[in-house]
């Protein structure tokens, strides 16, 4: 690492800084950095499916009332039976909040990825607030006209997020 690098981060990179005839640098300013603990950085649970034509379900238990975020990437192999529309993958991510609101559900993608499209793809990160000891749950399901299963490949991810290092 050289004298111009902390936590991997290039210094000279920064907003304003002062480098010395050595090459380190004594002070810099970084509007709004906030460093982050990476070793709080937790993959809680996760799943890949390649070629599945079955509903799938990824659950986990929240380990503390804190920000957790879920990545999904799904596609459709395009083998369904039906013309655009009538199949379709459904993705919905159930949550408990906090407040004890129970329980939080959101449909992530209801026509995005579509049976007699190959390739029809979607993908998104999604941060929650979860309740400690509560369910974090993320559940694909077949819909539209027909709701005919057809072969797609799913990856997800839930994830503890970092507290900024003193926050």
């Amino acid at each position: 690492m050289s004298k111009s690098t902390v936590l991997g981060l290039d210094l000279r990179e920064a907003d304003n800084f002062t480098e010395n005839s050595d090459g380190s640098v004594t002070s810099v300013y970084v509007a709004n950095l906030k460093i982050l603990d990476a070793a709080a950085l937790a993959v809680q649970d996760q799943f890949d499916g390649l070629d599945i034509n079955v509903p799938a379900t990824l659950q986990s238990t929240a380990p503390l009332e804190t920000l957790y975020t879920v990545a999904v990437y799904a596609d459709s192999r395009g083998d369904g039976g039906g013309s655009a529309g009538q199949d379709q993958l459904t993705i919905v991510l159930d949550w408990v909040d906090p407040s004890g609101f129970s329980p939080r559900n959101l449909v992530l993608s209801s026509t995005d990825i579509d049976g007699s499209v190959v390739g029809s793809a979607f993908n998104v990160y999604h941060p929650f607030l979860a309740q400690a000891g509560s369910t974090i749950k993320v559940t694909t399901s077949f819909t539209g006209s027909r709701g005919q299963a057809f072969h797609y490949d799913i990856a997800v991810r839930i994830v503890k997020m970092p507290k900024p290092i003193g926050g």
